[in-house]
């Protein structure tokens, strides 16, 4: 489990975004050294997060969405003959300067603050609802990726950050339990 607030000179990198739209889908447990954010635009799939021995699922529909932390196994299922819709970002912390750094957000932003206190103390994953605008800024930030070559200004990271991190303004569940937050 990586400690967050172990240096302060790391910096964020988006490693991976896409849209996928599947009709059927398996993928056996997997992890990656990125956080990941799976929206769910349309559809529902099932998202299975191992928490030791414990396989922990989360069944999402459109609105829905999961944040994963690093190293955390996990696979997506998507049952034949109920497609699923799904944008997804994953993006690191690294000590490469990149124009946002996580010791400034901490600093600079309670919200942002509470939610990796939360991610630090959970067990590497939570999921939510959409209630206000997430979906639609993944979406257009996913899509300013797309037309920027994957290249993000401090700007529009700290937009959609600010929109991403409101869905956990709430006090996090109990340790053990999965959370449900709503956007």
């Amino acid at each position: 489990m990586p400690d967050i607030f172990q240096d302060s000179s790391r910096y964020f990198h988006i490693s991976a975004f896409y849209a996928l739209s599947l009709p059927y889908y398996h993928m056996e447990h997997h992890t990656h050294s990125s956080y990941e954010i799976m929206y769910i635009t349309s559809g529902s799939c099932r998202v299975f997060c191992l928490d030791g021995t414990q396989d922990t699922e989360f069944p999402l529909k459109s609105g829905q969405f999961i944040f994963i932390r690093p190293d955390v196994p996990h696979r997506l299922e998507i049952p034949d003959g109920f497609p699923c819709s799904i944008l997804n970002l994953e993006f690191s912390l690294t000590p490469e300067k990149s124009p946002v750094a996580l010791e400034l957000l901490l600093k600079k932003d309670p919200g942002f603050s509470r939610f990796w206190n939360f991610m630090e103390a959970s067990q590497g994953f939570c999921s939510g609802t959409d209630s206000r605008s997430f979906g639609y800024s993944l979406k257009d930030l996913l899509t300013f990726l797309q037309q920027n070559s994957g290249q993000i200004q401090k700007e529009e990271f700290l937009f959609f950050l600010t929109v991403c991190l409101q869905s956990l303004h709430s006090a996090p569940a109990p340790a053990g339990a999965p959370r449900e937050s709503s956007i």
